[in-house]
């Protein structure tokens, strides 16, 4: 059997993930009831979630969940900054993030359920 080129793939988590796209990760839950974001341990499995897309809303478990995205873009690309907020069922927005680095993409999955959101955002850098 031959051995696999390169360097394993780190199992994604909510710090990161690697292979030959790697990148940051950040997992929080937004309680419907607060209105308050605490960090989770456990990302949300991107096999079968809603994925949200800047400056759109969702309807997730009964709620309108909208993703505001403010980006800054520093030093011709190389350096940015993102703040990534949601808004639900227009009530205040609720910053979800801050990641200032490098990046060529970002997802932000979600799971919704009746108490609240599941969020994972992925900063992703492509090798």
């Amino acid at each position: 059997m031959a051995a696999a080129l390169g360097r394993p793939a780190q199992a994604a988590d909510c710090h990161g993930f690697g292979g030959m796209i790697h990148g940051q990760s950040r997992c929080v839950r937004l309680d419907f009831r607060s209105n308050r974001a605490r960090l989770l341990t456990v990302r949300v499995d991107p096999a079968a979630p809603t994925t949200l897309i800047c400056n759109q809303s969702a309807s997730i478990a009964g709620h309108t969940v909208a993703l505001q995205c403010r980006e800054t873009v520093y030093r011709s690309g190389w350096s940015k900054r993102i703040t990534i907020a949601v808004q639900v069922d227009s009530r205040p927005a609720v910053v979800l993030d801050t990641h200032r680095g490098y990046w060529d993409f970002f997802n932000v999955w979600t799971r919704g359920d009746a108490q609240g959101v599941d969020f994972t955002i992925d900063y992703g850098v492509y090798d």
